[in-house]
Parts: C-alpha cells; structure tokens; sequence
C-alpha cells in the first residue's frame, strides 16, 4: 500500500477493530476562553487500515484519522500548519515526522508560548504495539516521546483492540468528571489514559456510520452534542463521558459490548480540559435544538451521506457547515423528519414542532447512501380487512369474507403471511348450498410513496381448505377439497397517522381445484379488500 503523507490537512458491523481509544495528557489546559484561544495547539494524526499479515483490512481506520483532523481544525482550536495527518505510513516515516514536529513545538517552547500537544492513532495494535501494514510501533516509545516532550499539555488517542490492559495496573472504569475552574494558567500536572475497549473486548467499525463507534461518539461529542453544560464548550470530561455512553448504547445490541475505560495517574489539581468551542466565528453555523431525543443528520436529503448520529437528552447546540440538512428524531415508538438549512455564522433552530412525524413504514422505504441506513428501520404492520371475492367454483355467488394479515416491512419490498375466512351461498328449485373457504396466502409487494398514499403491487401465492354443505329432500353429502391460487395485488394505502392506515387492493388470480369427478379445474379470480394497517414494532 502506498504511503500518504500530509501536514495541515484537515480534509452489517464492519470488521473488528484490534482497537482503543485512549487519551493520555500531562498536564490539564486552562478553562477560560482566553486560554482556549492564545494556546498554541499540536496535533500528529495517524491513520492506517492495513496491520499485519492476516489481520482483515479496516474500511474507516484513515478516514477515523481525517475526521479528527476536521474536526479539531474547526473547533478545537489547532492551526492547519501545526496540524500533521498521516494516512497509511510505515513506523519508519512516523519517527521521521516525530522529528519535526518536536522541532516546532522547541520553537515555540523557545518563545514562550502555552503549548498543548495532541496525538492520535486509528488502526490495528495489540496491547503493546501498534500494527503499520507489515511494520510496528511500540506505544512504550510513542509514549515515551510525548511524555519526553517538554509540554505543559500532552493527549493521545488511540483507536485500537482489548486496550484496557493500558488501564490495568492502576484500576479500570470511567472516572470522576474533572472540577471546571475558570484560571489563566494550566496548574495541573499528571497523566490520563482513555480506552475504548476493555481488557479482552474487541472495538469494532461500523458500516452505518463509516468509521469506528467510539471515534464517531467523540467526534459527534466535540461538535456539540457533549456540551452538557450548555455554556458552548466541551471539556475532556463531557467528550470522555458522552462517548462512553453512546458507545456503551450503540455496541449493547452486538455480541461483545464494548466499555471504555480511564486511568488517572499522579495527577495534581482538577481543572478541566476544554477541547473544543462552538464558535462561529470561523464560518461554520451552528443548529440549535429544543428537544431530547437520538438524531440522525444526513447531508442533503433522507438519501444523502449520514452526516452524524447523536443522543441528545436535553436542549443542545451542535456545529455544522454551511448546507442543506434532513434530520430524523426518534423518540421511544415516533419518529419524526424534517429539512433545514444550516447559514454561516448563524444559528439555525429547529424545535420540535418544525419536525413532521412520519411512519415507519415510509422511513423504511425512503432509503439512505448505505444500505445499512436504510435496513435500520423497518416496520411491522397487522392488516384487518373485508373482503369480496370470485367463488373458485362455479356456481357461486362472490363470496364475503375477513382477512387478517401481518407484514414485514423494509426499503422497497414488504413479505407477508395472511389468513382468510370467506362464505358464500347458492341456491335452485332442489338445493341449498353453503360454501366456505379458509386460506392461507404468502405475500410480496414492492412499494413507493407518494406523498402520504402509499402504492405496491406485488405476487401472492395460497393455499385454501374449501368446504361445501346441501340442504336438499334427496342424499348430498358434504365436500371438504383443497385448492391453490397464484395472482398479484395491488395496493393503495393512505398513512392517515404513522401508526394507523385506510387501505383498498385488488387482486387477479388464478385457482387451481379438483372438481366433483377429482379432475383439476382451472378458474380465473378476483377480489377486492377493504380495511386498516395498524404499524407496530418499527426500528
């Protein structure tokens, strides 16, 4: 694989992560916003989705790496020129750039500038070494090096597996949220180790959101979505904690739940680290919400790229570039979706009210760029009908009957199982007949919306229990027989609520039934349904 170098560049479950996230710092940076903004901030940012041989190929590992460098560009306050991402290198070119970052960081120690140093690795490891495609990196020299740097502030992060045995000798789970104190200078010393997955817990990638769990949370946690004090700014702590949570959430439904854990070592004093600031001063704007819930942006439309996914549990503010937004909001059973635009230096608010809720049987059909987005939701729908229908013998009057039926629902196609109860009478000058009929009926349809109408069409296949009683002044046993049908329906279903729908459909069929001599008759058939969807179970 080749090697890219870049300085100053902030441009299913997948496979598991051999990965961590672990955030190591020296010393805590100052609280104020003066602080924030006159520190000089160094990050070295490594992604590399290839380990050793054997080890499956990571799909998000450099793109992990990208995101971060995106993401502390805008409002972590780093400089892109201080700013070094490296995707796919050899431990070889990482020592070569180690060499000249320390060689500016000197430079500014020399001039007296607050200094902050960050370091960042997405990709395979144990918990000793970390694995650059056929080459190793020891993490006692990488540590070695940032705790060798003169500093006042030092984090790492990194995103690789069972990495809580780097939290084992002092003791594992998530600490304490730090004291925020509002000084001028840094005045605390010592070391914090974050990991993201405990001892013998693997880490793992997910396709939906296109990059590891715990790396997206802390992503989505420095854009806002941590910021649970509302005063516009995320510390170490609410980051830490936030991600810990969601990963915690999110991975609760994989085999392997993944916890992240926090070793504090010999630290001195309790100030909190303020990591980013939602400013929009730089140009970015900011969407400001009013109602708890787990969101899901998407850039453009409901089809567009999954921008990012966050839980929101009270009123919160959250920095976006400048475009065009859908947004969905779950809560509980409900779901709701709108559109918005996010301005420059603005604050756009969307409240709860500007949102639509919708069913989840549309959502299931509007789709996504991955196909994971758009298998995440699906509904369930009981369908309770009358119905009218061709006798599969003649003779007979249509036959009346009920019609109870249950879908499951996904992007485009729905598959069903239905049962029907049907009866119908025919009478002359000798006979009185009674005919009832019980089937069984498998059922697909493919389905569009069109605004709230919902139209499908699809094949059907049954299998029917056909009974026959006479009441005659001669002999006239009663006849059980089977038969079978093949046809297609089609439908039209209007969503009066996202839970309850009026629906009419038809059908064309064709039945296959032995007649009175045991011989196979072939007859053409028709219904028409009337009734109501009830949706249930929607995700």
């Amino acid at each position: 694989m080749s090697e890219v170098v870049s300085v100053a560049q902030t441009t299913s479950i997948g496979p598991i992560r051999v990965c961590v996230v672990m955030l190591v710092f020296g010393a805590v940076l100052l609280s104020s916003s003066i602080a924030f903004a006159q520190q000089r901030r160094f990050a070295l940012l490594i992604g590399h989705n290839l380990g050793e041989p054997g080890e499956e190929e990571l799909k998000y590992a450099e793109r992990d790496a990208e995101r971060v460098a995106e993401v502390l560009v805008r409002y972590g306050g780093f400089a892109e020129e201080d700013l070094f991402l490296l995707r796919g290198v050899s431990a070889r070119t990482i020592r070569a750039r180690l060499e000249d970052l320390e060689a500016r960081i000197t430079r500014a120690n020399e001039s007296g500038e607050d200094v902050l140093l960050l370091f960042y690795y997405s990709g395979h490891a144990d918990p000793n070494t970390m694995h650059l495609g056929g080459t190793k990196l020891p993490f006692t020299e990488m540590l070695g090096w940032l705790n060798g740097m003169e500093v006042p502030v030092r984090i790492a992060i990194v995103d690789a597996c069972r990495s809580g045995a780097l939290t084992r000798s002092k003791g594992a789970g998530p600490a304490k949220p730090f004291r925020i104190e509002e000084v001028e200078k840094s005045g605390s010393e010592g070391t914090v180790i974050i990991a993201s997955a405990g001892e013998n817990e693997d880490a793992h990638e997910s396709e939906r959101l296109r990059g590891s769990f715990f790396t997206h949370y802390l992503i989505a946690g420095l854009a806002g979505a941590a910021d649970t004090s509302s005063d516009g700014r995320v510390t170490l702590s609410e980051a830490y904690l936030y991600a810990y949570s969601e990963t915690l959430r999110s991975t609760s439904q994989l085999q392997q739940v993944q916890h992240a854990n926090r070793r504090i070592d010999d630290f001195n004093g309790r100030q909190d680290v303020i990591l980013s600031r939602l400013d929009i001063s730089r140009g970015d704007g900011r969407l400001a919400l009013d109602a708890a819930g787990q969101y899901f942006i998407f850039r453009g439309d409901a089809r567009g790229e999954l921008v990012t996914e966050f839980t929101a549990t009270q009123k919160m503010l959250l920095m976006l570039p400048p475009g065009r937004y859908f947004m969905r909001r779950r809560v509980e059973d409900r779901l709701y979706e709108g559109q918005f635009r996010i301005q420059g230096k603005e604050t756009t608010r969307m409240r709860a009210a500007d949102l639509q809720q919708v069913s989840y049987r549309q959502v299931a059909r509007k789709g996504a760029t991955l196909e994971e987005e758009a298998s995440h939701y699906v509904s369930n729908s009981i369908r309770l009908g009358a119905l009218v229908r061709r006798s599969p013998t003649a003779g007979f009057s249509p036959m009346l009957g009920a019609h109870l039926g249950i879908l499951r629902e996904r992007r485009r196609w729905s598959f069903g199982l239905a049962a029907d109860i049907e009866q119908t009478d025919a009478t002359n000058a000798f006979v009185e007949a009674t005919q009832r009929l019980f089937a069984l009926e498998l059922e697909a349809a493919y389905a569009r919306d069109v605004g709230k109408f919902t139209l499908s069409m699809g094949p059907q296949l049954a299998g029917a229990l056909i009974s026959q009683t006479f009441v005659t002044d001669g002999d006239a046993p009663a006849r059980i027989g089977v038969g079978a049908r093949v046809g297609a329906r089609g439908r039209v279903l209007y969503n009066l609520t996202p839970r309850l729908a009026p629906y009419v459909s038809v059908d064309g069929n064709l039945w296959f039934y032995p007649d009175a001599e045991v011989q196979l008759s072939l007859r053409p058939g028709w219904a028409a349904h009337l009734g109501l969807a009830f949706s249930f179970g929607g995700r």
